[in-house]
């Protein structure tokens, strides 16, 4: 059962047992098995595909596949220009295996898949059905969304540190011309190298001459002509570059002992015997699949619905994983009056417990560790330090020294100063053990033990034996001087990095650190009285032996990350060790515009809505745009990961930890726009959101260099939200509504600068404006609560978020 979608470039096929003999082509091949298993070969590695499974092999991959004899799957065969026209870019690598991990991407894909399915069984799927076209280009849409890397994304190679670029052109060129007549001596010319040279290059790195391999990769192009059309001989021959049928034909039997007349007769009478004996039979079977769970019009840009029931007289303490922690900056950061008056901000609308600073000893802080011996000057700490204790908040420090470093994007420093201190072992005990003399005499020891210390460890470092063993008596030596001195004060460590995939070097990388700790601490060592996380998003996927990282496509990269730690720990036995996320937010960027607008509060409270239970701390980074001021940073937003702006202004970001904040003590339910909260008696508090995905367009620039003023350019789609929730067992009596709101036209500062046409000629009474006009909406309305239920209702437009207070009017 084979169709092709109008002039587009696109082939639905629905498959059943068989085999396909090794080929590779010029289109995106992506699988979605239904029943059976369908072992499919790409470039030597083998995949198992079961039920559910979706697997797309990319263009130019010699592949082969065996289907067993019960399986069902379909193949939808994408033209390559389609997206690479988009892209303007010829090196584009998709990894889109559900069988390494099954994040929730995946799940949308199935959907779309089966409404195209839907739509073939119903009999609207034809040449020329724009609503099947329109399905064809929104799974190509979704796969660029989710799955796509480009060239840029190739360059990080784990054992050299970048790419070939001479066999990558090599390879372009082969490519792109081996249906033309081509030559050594052409190629060579083109690619600006000597013939000698390249016929060098391609036996040491083909392993053959270079004609061999222009007629490999001929055949393999004609295999796919063979198997999937009925052209004549001569026209596959000529349409890959073959300059005789005879000498296509004796090239062909060589490779694959059989002339290219009895493949082709072979797959065209395969088809045949397909379409005669079991088209109604495998339609039927495709009914179970194509009609079940597939949202009413895919292409619809209509309102998401959301409706729950929740009982409130079943609760439990709230946990506020948000509320403990703010990362601020370094302890240098802390010493201006600035930094200083914008944590005293946040302290008094958001609650936080911790304010996390790093660097504490340093040469700005007036202590030089290089130079042991001489009498240690904590003074520039106790500043710091009495100001937290001041506001009301405990110092949460992480003792390392850490890079300062501002960001354009993962490998585009604006800043990076790795001049840290670096001291012995021995000059490191002094000074630890002089610095927790020095707070237990000024501070008191019963106040130092509500603190929190954690010892940060380079992940560059990580995969060095020798670097891990360092670190790890590093820490016990900490651990052990610390606790001398305040027994029952927390020291953590030591910043593993989360990934969305078990498969990513990150988790590998966790399960051996935590193992090798717990392995010391089983033989008398020390163990983290936390694990210290942080959770950024990008991945690393491992493809054709190197590592490639990009950013992470998935909303839920907290949650799945967490849910690996977690997995890691158990398998330990350590899953009592609280888990502390002590760095989080989409981007490690200070120049993404995403930062500044209601998407950012959204997200938030979108991922502690998700991960809600999973960890015992989880702070967002950073408090402030100040720690990410540079020269270029004169406008009053610039991308910075602050939920401040430098002018003091709440961003969305920020409203969305206000918001958390109001929450009551009580947990009563969540679901995947909202979590309900109730003091116990009669006074309930919800948060909403409504966060939109990220597509393609966004992953296709650099993070710097995002439109401000065409942001929904970059998202999958733009729709607003409905949710219902029905709370039950309340009083019967009439309530009070209050629902404060913050959206693109309520309360964004991004959008209301926006309106003064991003002005830069912005005086201080312009910004005091701005700062009170960065407000929430609120409405407020009576609903009744009748027969013990009370049906509350929200809509929220894309990427809003809202708070719901509900009081009873008597």
């Amino acid at each position: 059962m084979s169709l092709s979608l109008g002039k587009d470039g696109f082939v639905l096929e629905v498959l059943g047992d068989g085999r396909e003999a090794l080929h590779f082509h010029r289109a995106l091949e992506l699988m979605y098995v239904l029943e059976g298993t369908v072992e499919v070969t790409v470039n030597g590695q083998e995949t198992k595909l079961c039920p559910q499974d979706v697997f797309l092999v990319n263009v130019n991959k010699p592949h082969e596949l065996v289907a067993a004899d019960d399986a069902l799957y379909v193949r939808l065969t994408i033209g390559y220009e389609i997206v690479r026209d988009v892209f303007n870019d010829y090196d584009l690598l998709f990894i889109c295996d559900s069988t390494e991990v099954d994040d929730p991407s995946y799940e949308g894909l199935r959907s779309l898949l089966k409404s195209l399915l839907a739509q073939y069984l119903s009999g609207h799927c034809h040449a020329e059905s724009l609503m099947s076209l329109s399905l064809c280009y929104h799974i190509a849409d979704y796969l660029c969304a989710n799955y796509l890397f480009r060239s840029k994304d190739l360059d990080h190679d784990a054992s050299t540190g970048k790419r070939d670029d001479r066999i990558k052109a090599i390879d372009g060129y082969i490519m792109s011309n081996f249906d033309q007549p081509i030559s050594l001596k052409e190629a060579a010319g083109t690619l600006g190298l000597s013939v000698g040279y390249l016929s060098r290059v391609f036996k040491r790195h083909y392993g053959m001459t270079f004609n061999s391999y222009l007629t490999k990769v001929r055949l393999l192009h004609a295999v796919d002509d063979l198997l999937s059309t009925s052209e004549p001989i001569t026209r596959v021959a000529h349409d890959n570059g073959f300059s005789s049928t005879t000498s296509f034909n004796k090239s062909f039997k060589e490779e694959y002992h059989e002339t290219p007349s009895e493949m082709q007769r072979k797959a065209s009478s395969k088809r045949e015997r397909d379409v005669a004996a079991d088209e109604s039979r495998m339609e039927s079977r495709l009914e179970r699949y194509a009609y079940h769970d597939v949202p009413g019009d895919v292409a619809s840009a209509g309102a998401s619905l959301e409706e729950a029931a929740v009982d409130v007289t079943t609760t439990e303490p709230l946990r506020t994983p948000w509320s403990e922690v703010i990362n601020v900056g370094s302890a240098e950061d802390l010493l201006s009056s600035e930094v200083q008056r914008h944590v005293a901000v946040l302290k008094e609308k958001v609650g936080f417990k911790y304010v996390r600073l790093w660097t504490p000893f340093s040469r700005e802080m007036l202590l030089d560790l290089g130079r042991p011996g001489e009498s240690f000057n904590f003074s520039r700490l106790d500043n710091v330090l009495d100001f937290l204790l001041k506001i009301g908040a405990k110092p949460f420090i992480d003792l390392s020294s850490k890079p300062r470093r501002i960001l354009r994007g993962i490998d585009d420093p604006l800043v990076f100063d790795d001049s840290g201190i670096s001291q012995d072992l021995e000059t490191w005990e002094q000074v630890i053990d002089a610095f927790m003399r020095h707070l237990c005499h000024r501070y008191q020891p019963d106040e130092v033990e509500q603190w929190k210390f954690e010892l940060w460890f380079d992940d560059n470092s990580f995969d060095d034996p020798a670097c891990r063993s360092a670190y790890r008596k590093l820490f016990s030596s900490t651990y052990r001087i610390i606790k001398k001195h305040v027994p029952g004060v927390m020291l953590g460590g030591c910043g593993l990095h989360t990934s969305s995939s078990a498969a990513d070097p990150s988790s590998t990388v966790a399960l051996t650190f935590l193992r090798e700790f717990s392995e010391e601490r089983g033989s008398g060592g020390v163990f983290p009285d936390f694990i210290s996380v942080y959770s950024y998003g990008y991945d690393a996927v491992l493809v054709d032996g190197r590592w490639l990282t990009r950013r992470d496509t998935s909303l839920d990269f907290l949650r799945l990350g967490l849910a690996n730690m977690r997995r890691s720990l158990e398998a330990l036995g350590l899953e009592d060790v609280p888990i502390y996320v002590t760095e989080w937010n989409i981007t490690i960027s200070d120049r993404n515009v995403l930062n500044d607008t209601c998407f950012d509060g959204a997200y938030i409270i979108k991922n502690y809505i998700d991960t809600y239970g999973m960890a015992d701390a989880v702070a967002h980074f950073s408090a402030t745009d100040l720690i990410s001021e540079s020269y270029d940073a004169s406008d009053i937003l610039f991308g910075g990961c602050g939920l401040l702006t430098k002018d003091g202004i709440l961003k969305p970001a920020a409203y969305a930890f206000v918001f958390l904040h109001r929450l009551l003590s009580r947990y009563v339910g969540r679901g995947e726009h909202w979590l309900a909260t109730t003091d116990g008696k009669d006074r309930f508090g919800i948060v909403c959101q409504n966060c939109m995905s990220l597509g393609y367009n966004y992953f296709s620039v650099e993070e710097d260099e995002l439109d401000r003023g065409s942001l929904g350019r970059y998202f999958s789609e733009e729709t607003p939200c409905h949710v219902t929730i029905r709370l039950q067992g309340m009083r019967s009596t009439s309530y009070k509504a209050k629902v404060y709101g913050i959206s693109q036209q309520d309360g964004s500062i991004l959008d209301m600068w926006q309106g003064m046409e991003y002005g830069t000629a912005i005086s201080r009474e312009d910004i005091q404006s701005l700062s009170n006009r960065c407000e929430p909406r609120l409405t407020v309305r009576s609903i009744e609560a009748t027969q013990g239920e009370l049906v509350l209702d929200v809509e929220l437009a894309a990427n809003e978020i809202a708070f719901v207070s509900l009081l009873p009017d008597d």
